[in-house]
């Protein structure tokens, strides 16, 4: 069974992370859930809804593209498509929804990155 919530916790742990001698398990414990969606993703996707979008895409998607952005400013992680492909091509068909344009801001990363600099200020 995928566990959502406990990608999101490891984020957010990687992500809130300033002990440089922490960072490193921080960022595996993540990698491993992402690699349980990932999992998950390739074998009942695209979606989590297979072709069309159901609540726990609505609840999971803009988490994971948060977690992209953020942690692609803050901490220079990439999402590698050769480790993930299934969350890879995931982002990228979310990105080709009109549902998902509607949502997204006007100023796209930089609003999510003004977001979550507030968190990193302490």
């Amino acid at each position: 069974r995928l566990h959502l919530t406990l990608c999101v916790c490891a984020c957010l742990h990687y992500f809130s992370c300033t002990q440089p001698e922490e960072e490193a398990a921080k960022k595996e414990a993540f990698l491993a859930e992402l690699a349980k969606i990932n999992a998950y993703l390739a074998q009942h996707g695209p979606l989590f809804g297979g072709e069309a979008l159901n609540e726990t895409d609505a609840a999971t998607a803009p988490k994971l593209y948060h977690a992209t952005v953020a942690l692609g400013h803050f901490k220079g992680w990439k999402l590698d498509a050769g480790q993930f492909p299934a969350v890879a091509a995931y982002m990228q068909k979310l990105m080709t929804l009109p549902a998902w344009q509607h949502t997204v801001p006007t100023d796209g990363d930089a609003a999510v990155v003004a977001g979550w600099a507030k968190h990193m200020s302490g």
